[in-house]
């Protein structure tokens, strides 16, 4: 059955609101890439974890900071496997409950007639993702965006796009929990890239923080672990805590992580 792509879209947004008078609003991102399921599992986690008001470390976060989570913001790219996402005219093959795309159009070289990737620019992207992120952005006012992705490196990655985040303390020391500190041939490993406004670069992230002026953070979390979806959410947690300043006596911010995040004996660090 050929459907209007809009008919489809449809997104799950959970608002935890500050508990004293807020001084920051993030807004956090996952799905943009249809094809990156775990990092859709790690934001849904987010979200289940910072619901819990007995956790120390989360009232701390939600002192101040208001956190707005969208695990998936490309439902159609989801139900397609697709990495893209169609524009909002453009009608698509539906059939039990899936998204019909030849299996040459779901990754990154070739996209279905009327998809782009829904990461490529602002003033040109078309994509019903970047409708949902821009009508977002005027209702939550966010004072950062944190976009959470999926790689195939056996490592990880945070993109920092704006001058706001430059200066989160350590922002790579949780990372560093998990992955080795240097790659496969030995060569020290650069936990976080600093994307400043003179890079030639026309992402999504890029716009937001050079032109709309709202600090971004991509993370990259290696897709090929069991434990992926707990890494993003150990990493986004840890972003949160420094951002918001959170006070948690005498025990450092990545201690606190993972010790909450270790009383179910699964977790573990490199």
């Amino acid at each position: 059955m050929r459907v209007k792509a809009e008919y489809l879209n449809k997104i799950e947004i959970q608002w935890i609101q500050a508990a004293e008078q807020e001084t920051a609003r993030v807004l956090v991102v996952s799905g943009v890439h249809g094809n990156e399921p775990q990092s859709m599992k790690g934001t849904r986690l987010l979200s289940e974890y910072l619901s819990n008001p007995e956790n120390e470390l989360v009232t701390e976060i939600l002192e101040g900071t208001t956190v707005v989570t969208v695990p998936l913001i490309n439902i159609i790219g989801e139900m397609a496997d697709a990495r893209s996402c169609p524009e909002e005219a453009v009608e698509v093959e539906f059939r039990d409950s899936t998204v019909i795309v030849q299996d040459d159009e779901k990754g990154m070289y070739k996209f279905p007639s009327g998809w782009c990737d829904a990461n490529a620019g602002w003033d040109t992207n078309g994509t019903l993702v970047k409708e949902h992120i821009a009508r977002l952005i005027e209702m939550i006012a966010p004072t950062l965006i944190i976009f959470n992705h999926d790689w195939t490196l056996t490592q990880g990655k945070i993109y920092a796009y704006g001058p706001e985040v430059y200066d989160i303390p350590d922002i790579e020391m949780i990372l560093k929990c998990f992955y080795p500190t240097s790659n496969i041939l030995g060569i020290e490993w650069k936990f976080i890239d600093i994307i400043g406004p003179d890079f030639l670069n026309f992402t999504l992230p890029f716009i937001l923080a050079n032109e709309l002026g709202i600090p971004v953070l991509l993370t990259e979390v290696c897709v090929g672990e069991d434990r992926s979806p707990e890494i993003t959410l150990a990493v986004n947690l840890f972003i949160l805590a420094m951002y918001s300043g959170a006070q948690i006596g005498d025990e450092t911010v990545v201690n606190r992580i993972l010790r909450s995040l270790n009383h179910d004996g699964k977790w573990w660090t490199r």
